[in-house]
């Protein structure tokens, strides 16, 4: 494509999209949907790919060798560098465990799998999003298999006259489709496999046959896909079922953009220096921004305030008009990276890459890193720790309550297992009848009858309506069931949101309406990180309390407060024994054992930290 093809309007749609991304990574909730950037660029990559093979194969001079060299250089020399010093940073600042999961995580970026592997970490027990600095590359992993098939399909097509539009329309439709099925089944897979987000990129193909519209009708498309994209970006947020429907309102808003942008007065504003600027270096930009935020995270335990997130947003702009400057755009243009020299790199920078990282995910994350007192604290076996957590709640969930003993039903998700270890750990079996039932994190309540807080408030039922039938029927169930009518106390412990907590008190009000039993509440006890990342935080072992004592979660202070208040003496507050102190919260046990293997989950030592310094508190309070 010569620089008369050159379309200013695209640079400037870059700029928007990457404005979107970043302002939403770094905090500002006003863009709650600054993540169908992505899905704006995925469009543009659609159209721009597909005008360069049209115009090539049509003019003779397509080569795939030539495509996939053009693409290496553009794509590849940012994308190693942002590898190569987060790996090196990642090395310094991450402990073990969260430094293997990125190692693997380096390892599939550079092979262009991302995608692949952070939709098979996906699940309950997945570390959050802010432990993984390279989550972003998924994105990129799509691009990049897109343009393994994309250009051998239009090539095949493109003189056979509309066949390839139909094929792309084909395409896409397909891909649409399927996208609306997995939604019902797999919704991560929806959100990170390429197959599903093909019709974002067939979008943009489309309009590679379409004819230059004229004024009016340039400034009526770009106008409206304009309003459509920013209605997305303000409107859309968490709790959006994405990519589904939803997808279609910025997909087609970007493809109206990408009609009109040429000829568009309304377009004149993407096409000043500065949102040019800021669109040639969108790429650069998008690479570094997402670990910046991820390691200021991990230096704060916090969400970035607004004077926090502005600076990140200008580290992440500097650091990438750098990489744009210094390493992408040179390196896209040299001369010197051409044929087998251009191989030979890519081939033993990938090695660079992998060979560590591989390493590292062998070596669970280097822990010859740790000083030797640090090492045995996480030298833990993580599959065998979240096994442990569900271990005793499946044995007791097809007990029976047996005449002449107290009767405790324990209802909800993990935090309800973790507190069934904890009476296990300290031996009430032998004093009381244990049963359990487990509902799924995101139902986070054991009944409710408001069709809004499942339509509306409730984040994973709005994104996932099959979840509401299975929160709904794990309800009924229970209250149906034979054992809640023997109970003499429910004691119900999930990992509470807000939304859940503030309508707790109606669910137990229901539950106790068909149970003669009382309904206690557990409050929740997790702090920001795990004892693990404190430990490796802090570098020693001395003064861990008044380090994690900096690091309360603010909705568990919150929420705990909440509920006190809710249910009075049928609150039961672990909180407490987790952090006995005001400026002090316990990490390790006796044995310097880690209490809690991740923020929310405790390791069988912590279960018997609890047992031994909560448990019969909290029994006392049930009156068992």
């Amino acid at each position: 494509m010569n620089r008369f093809d050159y379309r200013p309007d695209i640079d400037g749609l870059r700029a928007l999209a990457v404005s979107a991304v970043v302002l939403f990574h770094a905090g500002f909730s006003t863009l709650s949907g600054g993540y169908v950037g992505v899905d704006v660029f995925f469009v543009i990559s659609g159209y721009l790919i597909t005008r360069i093979v049209v115009e090539r194969v049509r003019a003779g001079t397509f080569s795939f060798s030539d495509f996939y060299a053009r693409r290496a250089r553009r794509l590849f020399p940012a994308l190693f560098s942002t590898i190569f010093v987060t790996f090196v940073c990642a090395a310094f600042i991450q402990g073990p465990e969260d430094f293997r999961s990125f190692s693997g995580s380096a390892a599939m970026a550079i092979l262009s799998l991302s995608n692949v592997y952070f939709w098979m970490q996906s699940g309950y027990f997945d570390a959050a999003a802010t432990t993984k600095p390279l989550l972003h590359t998924w994105s990129l992993a799509v691009e990049e298999q897109f343009y393994l098939i994309w250009p051998a399909i239009i090539a095949a097509l493109v003189r056979k006259g509309r066949l390839a539009l139909m094929a792309v329309a084909v395409f896409g439709l397909i891909s649409f489709t399927a996208c609306l099925l997995a939604m019902r089944f797999d919704l991560t897979g929806a959100f990170f496999l390429t197959p599903f987000r093909i019709f974002e990129f067939a979008c943009g193909a489309a309009l590679v046959w379409a004819k230059t519209p004229g004024r009016l009708s340039s400034d009526i498309a770009y106008t409206t896909g304009g309003l459509a994209v920013l209605y997305a970006i303000l409107q859309f947020d968490a709790g959006t079922s994405f990519p589904g429907w939803h997808a279609a309102l910025p997909t087609l808003g970007t493809a109206m953009m990408i009609y009109g942008g040429r000829n568009a007065v309304a377009a004149l504003p993407l096409k000043t220096a500065p949102a040019l600027l800021l669109g040639r270096a969108s790429y650069s930009i998008y690479l570094v921004h997402w670990p910046i935020v991820v390691f200021w995270l991990h230096a704060t335990g916090r969400d970035l305030d607004t004077f926090q997130g502005a600076a990140a947003i200008a580290l992440s702009i500097l650091l990438g008009y750098l990489l744009h400057s210094f390493i992408e755009r040179p390196l896209r243009y040299s001369h010197a990276l051409q044929g087998w020299r251009l191989v030979t790199i890519c081939a033993s920078a990938t090695a660079l890459i992998v060979a560590p990282s591989w390493q590292s995910w062998a070596t669970k994350g280097w822990t010859w890193r740790l000083p030797e007192a640090l090492r045995g604290v996480n030298s833990y076996d993580l599959d065998a720790l979240m096994k442990y957590v569900w271990s005793n709640h499946i044995r007791l969930r097809s007990n029976t309550f047996k005449p002449g003993r107290k009767h405790i039903l324990i209802v909800g998700d993990s935090q309800s297992a973790d507190f069934t270890n904890i009476l296990v750990e300290g031996n009430h079996e032998r004093n009381v009848d244990i049963v359990t039932y487990a509902f799924n994190y995101g139902c986070n309540i054991p009944y409710a009858d408001d069709q809004q807080y499942w339509d509306q408030d409730n984040i994973y039922t709005t994104s996932d309506p099959s979840l509401e039938e299975q929160c709904k029927e794990r309800s009924n169930a229970l209250l149906s069931s034979s054992e809640l009518k023997k109970a003499d106390v429910v004691i119900v412990a999930f990992l509470w949101e807000r939304y859940g907590a503030k309508r707790l008190r109606a669910a137990a009000d229901k539950i106790e309406s068909m149970s003669p039993a009382r309904v206690f509440v557990l409050g929740r006890k997790n702090l920001l990180k795990s004892s693990i990342d404190f430990v490796n935080m802090n570098g020693k072992l001395d003064g861990l309390g008044s380090l994690a004592a900096r690091f309360k979660a603010s909705d568990t202070l919150f929420i705990n407060s909440m509920l006190a208040q809710q249910f009075g003496n049928r609150y039961l507050d672990i909180f407490s024994s987790v952090c006995p102190d005001q400026d002090k919260c316990v990490v390790l046990d006796e044995k310097q054992h880690p209490i809690f293997y991740d923020p929310a989950h405790l390791t069988q030592s912590g279960a018997r930290y609890f047992a031994k310094h909560a448990a019969r508190k909290l029994i006392d309070l049930a009156n068992l």
